[in-house]
């Protein structure tokens, strides 16, 4: 069995992003994550019903309307659970995308991230126009439009129906400009 030694040891190991996280929030927790690998999150539950949030993407087909893109081929080799943090900066086309974020303006979280803290270039949104294009393309989506949709549903617990559906959220991304 492990010893007492070994315990403290990897307890002392784990402090180390428990602290960095604590203080500087999620931007800071050393890669591959160790406090919650997967994500967090919760579900709030009100008696007898549930509110449970979909993001959906869509594009123009060949005819001309919104159809809805298969999310884990667009993203792909990128996992899925990523989507929606990658959605919350646009793919990096949002202003000020790469920016340190406020209040972690030290040397140390800018060597520790890797994604967030870096100047986004015209050149690395051309790159991503022109990558989320042939993703699409890829699914015979043409248009020159990403169109993301997050809708909030309300769901009665004991058998499931929807009792309410809107959404919370709509944008659209052009990827010809």
């Amino acid at each position: 069995m492990f010893s007492l030694r070994f315990t403290l040891a990897l307890l002392a190991l784990l402090l180390i992003p428990y602290f960095l996280r604590s203080k500087y929030g999620i931007a800071l927790e050393p890669y591959p994550a160790v406090m919650l690998p997967s994500g967090s999150g919760k579900v709030d539950v009100a008696p007898g019903r549930t509110k449970v949030k979909f993001t959906s993407l869509y594009a123009l087909n060949a005819q001309g309307t919104w159809s809805k893109v298969d999310n884990t081929h667009l993203l792909y080799p990128i996992p899925i659970q990523y989507l929606n943090p990658i959605l919350a900066k646009e793919f990096g086309l949002k202003e000020n995308a790469g920016a340190i974020r406020p209040g972690i303006q030290s040397e140390l979280a800018e060597n520790l991230s890797m994604s967030w803290a870096r100047k986004v270039t015209e050149q690395d949104k051309n790159e991503v126009k022109v990558w989320l294009r042939r993703k699409l393309e890829h699914q015979n989506l043409h248009g020159p439009s990403l169109k993301v949709v997050q809708t909030v549903e309300t769901i009665s617990i004991p058998d499931g129906r929807i009792l309410n559906s809107r959404v919370a959220y709509e944008n659209t991304l052009r990827l010809d400009q």
